[in-house]
């Protein structure tokens, strides 16, 4: 394989590392009765029945007004077969009369609603560099490559799940002080925020690493599911000027407000 003038080795096949099946409406389909949900699964030709106890979490969100997704995914992990069951929910849109802005900072986020200033510190960065300092930890203990990666794995797991936890606490917390004020979110539309970061490798790795955009995927997620609107605006110029007044920062050291 030749590119730029040179003989370049010829590429491995594609891997496929995370498998799924897509099912629709011809070769799945369900019904509940009761406390109990009946599947069937058209398998080359053949329908396979079982019947399944309603969890307690499913049965949540399906009191809630959630309802099954009529196409599901199929998907292996260690060894079973999972069968992962989309929901589904209408929500209707409020008209909100307030605004409620929200910054979202490396290791806070501050919203400003009815004339009150609120903020969460969230520490990101003192639990990523704990995680480090354990990443570093296993690679001068643990001397097996196997068990590196079993146990590397397993760490790296709860490094995701506490980062998530927190977010959306968070996020619940920002969109409970929404709903009693009846405000819509305004957020950063921090999309390219990362092509102008330049302040050193140090701070770069630092601010490659702030998961921003998962905050702000809970955030939406959340508030649609009470159909509080979410907007996003350009960030240039809220950080040097002042929410309650409008003053520069900058230019003038005593705000009018």
């Amino acid at each position: 394989m030749w590119k730029n003038g040179e003989i370049k080795e010829k590429p491995s096949k594609p891997i496929f590392k995370k498998l799924g099946i897509l099912l629709d409406e011809t070769t799945f389909s369900f019904r509940i009765e009761g406390d109990e949900i009946e599947f069937s699964l058209n398998y080359f030709g053949e329908r396979i029945k079982f019947r399944k106890k309603i969890h307690k979490h499913l049965r949540k969100y399906l009191d809630q007004g959630y309802r099954i997704s009529r196409q599901p995914i199929l998907k292996p992990r260690k060894g079973k077969i999972y069968l992962l069951l989309p929901l589904k929910k209408d929500v209707n849109a409020k008209e909100c009369r307030n605004i409620l802005t929200v910054d979202v900072n490396l290791n806070n986020v501050t919203w400003f609603n009815s004339g009150k200033i609120k903020q969460v510190l969230t520490f990101e960065q003192r639990i990523r560099t704990a995680y480090y300092l354990k990443y570093r930890r296993m690679q001068l203990k643990i001397t097996k490559l196997d068990k590196r990666k079993r146990v590397y794995r397993k760490y790296k797991e709860r490094h995701k799940n506490c980062i998530k936890d927190l977010y959306y606490k968070i996020a619940n917390e920002i969109i409970d002080d929404s709903e009693r004020t009846n405000s819509v979110i305004v957020i950063e539309d921090l999309s390219g925020i990362r092509d102008s970061i330049d302040y050193g490798s140090k701070i770069n790795g630092i601010l490659h690493k702030w998961s921003f955009r998962k905050f702000q995927e809970i955030l939406e997620e959340k508030a649609k599911e009470r159909g509080i609107p979410v907007k996003r605006v350009n960030p240039s110029y809220t950080s040097s000027l002042c929410p309650m007044c409008g003053a520069s920062r900058v230019i003038e050291v005593v705000l009018p407000c």
